[in-house]
């Protein structure tokens, strides 16, 4: 059982990762920029099996391994005081950046799918983001492909607010704390 004591964290952590166009050999790209806090953990996230669609259910579907040295897998948390961007922009963002994370961590791993997940919060929605990526070959439209899931405006409260007239009572309403984001906080930790 692997517990929180086993994470790091890393603020304003910079990201760079470079790939080929595989069609024509001149274009080189370059997924750069910083994240806002990434929190790496010695467990990987489990692969899921390539289908159309990704979720947080629990599966089992490959066998067990021990393995050492296994890679850090990357948890992105944007935060508040960022830039605004607007929800689309944020989760494209997210995309990218787990795409940069993912490709980084493809080159030490080759063979091997990497999944990452993202986490962006504007203190009261919020947006997650688990990428896996099998295929570093962007320019196919045949064979293994990418896998993204995306879950947008998930709130963990319904609003804040302080009322003369007491209609609803004072301070957080609807507040939800087991959300996606605590699962995704805890995943490998317990």
């Amino acid at each position: 059982m692997y517990s929180l004591i086993q994470r790091t964290e890393n603020q304003s952590q910079r990201v760079f990762s470079s790939f080929k166009n595989l069609r024509c050999r001149e274009d080189v790209f370059q997924v750069r920029g910083q994240n806002g806090l990434l929190l790496n953990s010695m467990t990987p996230v489990p692969v899921v099996p390539i289908a159309p669609s990704i979720d947080l259910q629990n599966t089992h579907v490959y066998q067990e391994k021990n393995d050492t040295g296994q890679p850090l897998t990357s948890f992105t948390i944007t935060h508040r005081n960022t830039p605004k961007l607007l929800p689309e922009q944020l989760r494209a963002k997210m995309i990218m950046f787990s795409f940069g994370n993912a490709l980084v961590r493809a080159q030490a791993l080759y063979g091997k799918p990497i999944v990452v997940q993202s986490v962006a919060s504007n203190g009261r929605l919020f947006q997650f983001v688990v990428f896996q990526l099998n295929s570093t070959d962007l320019q196919s439209d045949s064979g293994v492909k990418n896998l993204a899931w995306v879950d947008e405006d998930q709130p963990l409260y319904e609003w804040c607010q302080v009322l003369s007239l007491l209609l609803v009572p004072a301070g957080l309403s609807g507040f939800q704390p087991n959300t996606k984001f605590l699962a995704l906080y805890l995943h490998g930790a317990v």
